[in-house]
């Protein structure tokens, strides 16, 4: 679960492309970013509970593992932030 660290520094590495192209970084990117690294934290914490889930019970050390958490999980699960560094979202707040 180490591997998901990676998710987050490709996070904060996109949201410094924004601020680099922008001069500002988004509400949105604030957002996705902070949802995000909480997901990771929590993961990380509870770490304990991963070796009881059933692609570990049935499959053991398998594709998941072996190649998912390492390229799948941080590529693919940060699309919404490497979008987010080339389109702004704005997100507004209507009182």
């Amino acid at each position: 679960m180490l591997f998901n660290a990676g998710w987050v520094v490709l996070n904060l590495g996109c949201m410094a492309k924004q601020y680099e192209l922008r001069g500002e970084v988004s509400t949105a990117m604030v957002l996705v970013n902070c949802f995000q690294a909480l997901y990771v934290v929590d993961a990380l914490y509870n770490e304990r509970a991963i070796l009881t889930t059933m692609d570990i019970i049935n499959d053991g050390f398998g594709f998941m593992l072996a190649f998912g958490d390492l390229a799948w999980v941080p590529f693919t699960y940060s699309l919404q932030v490497r979008s987010s560094t080339i389109y702004t979202y704005n997100i507004y707040t209507y009182l």
